[in-house]
């Protein structure tokens, strides 16, 4: 029914998304195992830590937002001919339909890590999970432009005396819809660390986290004139990453 979408030519597609975190989190981590007195084959003493695992706890605040915009933009170039009159004519149709996506999430989190040292290694696990609500909204625009010229688009939306536009050969259309819905966050990370010398330390990681309950931009697209505004947050959203780092006191 649309022109510009069907038929076209050319389409191109943008798809940005933008995630932000805070926490405010209490730590509770019990006393860590007492050192240990070590004397060495030439004689001298050294304190140095145990082996074997801790552990720590957290519970606290979290707000993540995550803002999306996904557009699709069509064009194509209509030809008629009218073999009775032997003429030739072409036009252009164009088409755009942008949609923004809103996700705010406010909610409680636990976690817990473990950690296990072995000499100047050591290496740990770390979880953490909560429940969150999500205050989701959308909202998207589509303009539809040249309808009149193509003889498969449905001639009713583009014609200004019918009941879809006021605009001759011009259909748009505008939605909103909001959501307020229970999220999931859960994450899983691996630590890793080496003490090269006394003052430095050689660390790297990897962390996965799930958001879920979410609202993705691209998921929102609905082609059905006429349709009214509804969101689908049943995105999934899942984000991994490694990091190295070193670690330098003096």
């Amino acid at each position: 029914d649309l022109a510009g979408f069907n038929r076209a030519d050319d389409l191109e597609q943008h798809y940005t998304s933008r995630f932000d975190n805070f926490e405010l989190n209490l730590r509770i981590r019990p006393r860590a195992r007492t050192d240990r007195l070590v004397m060495y084959q030439n004689g001298r003493w050294r304190r140095e830590a145990q082996n074997g695992p801790t552990c720590s706890f957290l519970a606290g605040l979290r707000a993540l937002s995550l803002d999306e915009s996904f557009s699709l933009s069509g064009r194509g170039t209509i030809r008629t001919q009218d073999f009775l009159n032997d003429t030739d004519t072409t036009a252009v149709t164009t088409g755009d339909y942008a949609v923004r996506t809103y996700n705010d999430l406010v909610g409680l989190q636990i976690g817990l890590d473990m950690l296990w040292r072995q000499g100047f290694f050591e290496m740990g696990v770390r979880v953490k999970g909560g429940a969150f609500v999500n205050f989701a909204d959308m909202n998207s625009s589509l303009v539809s432009t040249g309808g009149l010229d193509d003889p498969m688009a449905n001639q009713d939306l583009y014609d200004a005396s019918g009941p879809y536009t006021n605009v001759n050969n011009r259909y748009t259309q505008n939605r909103e819809a909001s959501i307020r819905d229970v999220a999931g966050v859960a994450e899983f990370g691996l630590t890793a660390a080496y003490q090269l010398r006394k003052n430095i330390v050689l660390r790297a990681a990897y962390d996965m986290m799930w958001v879920n309950g979410l609202a993705m931009a691209p998921e929102q697209i609905n082609g059905q004139v006429g349709a009214p505004g509804r969101i689908n947050n049943d995105g999934l959203q899942l984000l991994q990453s490694l990091s190295l780092g070193l670690e330098v006191d003096w």
